[in-house]
């Protein structure tokens, strides 16, 4: 009789349940890559690629999780979040800008790393940046550069307007110069550059660092050296676009002073300025300018651009309305500073042993009656000097009979030192009232003045300029 084995019994059948579970598994394996397959299948029989005429350029593939309109107007990539029309063609970015070493468009919007070099076009508003190279300390490294010099919203500046003069030689580098002054010199000027290139007002945070930026600079650029670069990388117009775009004291002030401390005994610099046009853009802010403390640094800066230059003497002293202009801040401030400022720029202006060359200035009836205004000043001041007897202040009183004496020789016509007619309405109509002419009693004046410092070593060049005067009144 044969006898049958349960599968749980016996020795062989404790293995059954191994084998049954192996068999499960395979089953599960198996049925999982057969379900993958055919999904794959159905999901490519929906899908199907579109037919491509030939030479047809391939666009970018969709981008996960992001609905493309149906037809797309500009197909975006991933890595092209921005576009910007530049010079008529539409040029994209990411949202944060990559730079490389070759100069690359920054568009609106873009978010832009530090320690960038920067280039810029002050006309069109257009900006790019490379990474900084690798040598420091090459002049031409690690510097922004501006192209197409103007102001925002004004048309470009062209020298062929201007003067046929060849700029003087840059500067020998100044070997005392250490790499770290360099270093700041370039940011700064990298801070101040890429801050001019946005339309935006600063936030106030911002706003308070970049002054403090302006104030580092202002005492870099009083080295020669610096100066010039300040000027040849275009860091005028960038000044300038600052003080419009901010419209604060504090900003002008710290601009204005840059601009005076770059100018400053410095003829490439001066010669750079005037053919950017800065004396006219400097008349019309002073002519604006409400604040004594923003007013006493534009003056400055305009002297730092006249004074040992022949050719800005000439543009001054023959300017349509440069020294009115300051014959009006003058006569409307009660600020002393900046008086006085004034009456020693007019003086410098009208002395010929300001500048190395002789300067033709006109003396007609264009500057009539700009200089009879000044005639008054200085001869107004003096008086009031020489009566006063608090005033101890000789060299202010010096520069007073300084300024009115050149001014006579300068133009003999318009500052004839007397009280006729003409000179009367004139004078006393441009300020407004109708006080007396102050060359009336003045020759009794100045024979006291001179004998009271006759004596005094110190103080003889004031008592000589004061001899002169009265020898043109009686000549």
């Amino acid at each position: 009789m044969t006898r049958y084995h349960s599968v749980a019994s016996g020795p062989r059948g404790r293995r059954h349940p191994l084998h049954l579970a192996l068999i499960g598994v395979a089953l599960l394996v198996g049925g999982y890559f057969l379900w993958s397959t055919m999904s794959i299948l159905r999901t490519a029989n929906r899908v199907q690629p579109p037919v491509l005429p030939p030479n047809a350029p391939l666009a970018p593939p969709p981008i996960p999780g992001r609905q493309l309109a149906s037809p797309p107007a500009v197909p975006v990539s991933p890595a092209r979040d921005i576009c910007q029309l530049i010079d008529g063609r539409e040029v994209c970015g990411p949202k944060k800008f990559v730079a490389t070493h070759d100069f690359q468009p920054i568009l609106d919007g873009q978010v832009v790393p530090e320690g960038l070099h920067y280039k810029l076009d002050m006309a069109s508003g257009h900006k790019w940046a490379k990474l900084l190279d690798d040598k420091p300390d090459d002049p031409h490294n690690a510097v922004a550069v501006v192209v197409t010099p103007g102001e925002v919203a004004s048309a470009p500046v062209t020298t062929e307007t201007k003067p046929k003069i060849a700029p003087p030689p840059p500067t020998k580098p100044n070997g005392r110069l250490g790499t770290e002054e360099r270093a700041q010199f370039e940011v700064h000027m990298q801070d101040i550059l890429r801050s001019a290139g946005t339309s935006a007002p600063t936030a106030p945070a911002d706003l308070y660092t970049l002054i403090l930026t302006l104030g580092d600079l202002a005492d870099l650029v009083e080295e020669r050296e610096f100066g010039e670069h300040f000027a040849d990388q275009n860091g005028i117009p960038a000044l300038l676009t600052l003080m419009d775009r901010e419209r604060s004291v504090e900003m002008t002030q710290q601009a204005a002073l840059v601009l005076g401390n770059a100018l400053q005994s410095n003829p490439r610099a001066q010669h750079i300025a005037l053919n950017f046009g800065l004396m006219d853009k400097l008349f019309t802010r002073i002519g604006r300018e409400t604040s004594p403390a923003a007013l006493n640094r534009l003056v400055y800066a305009l002297a730092s651009l006249v004074r040992g230059s022949p050719e800005a003497v000439a543009q001054f002293a023959n300017h349509a309305s440069g020294i009115h202009t300051l014959a009006q801040v003058y006569a409307a401030t009660a600020d002393i500073l900046l008086r006085r400022r004034c009456v020693r720029l007019i003086s410098d202006v009208f002395n010929p042993l300001m500048v190395p060359t002789p300067v033709r200035i006109l003396d007609n009836a264009g500057t009539r009656a700009d200089v009879h205004h000044w005639c008054w000043n200085f001869g107004r001041g003096l008086q009031a000097a020489i009566a006063d007897p608090n005033e101890l202040d000789v060299d202010w009183k010096s520069t007073l009979a300084g300024g009115l004496l050149n001014a006579h020789l300068a133009f003999p016509q318009s500052c004839a030192l007397a009280c006729d007619g003409s000179y009367r309405d004139l004078a006393g109509a441009a300020i407004g009232g109708n006080e007396p002419c102050p060359f009336d009693n003045f020759q009794p004046a100045l024979e006291d003045e001179v004998d009271k410092y006759a004596d005094d070593e110190d103080y003889s060049t004031y008592a000589d300029t004061l001899r002169e005067l009265l020898a043109t009144r009686k000549a």
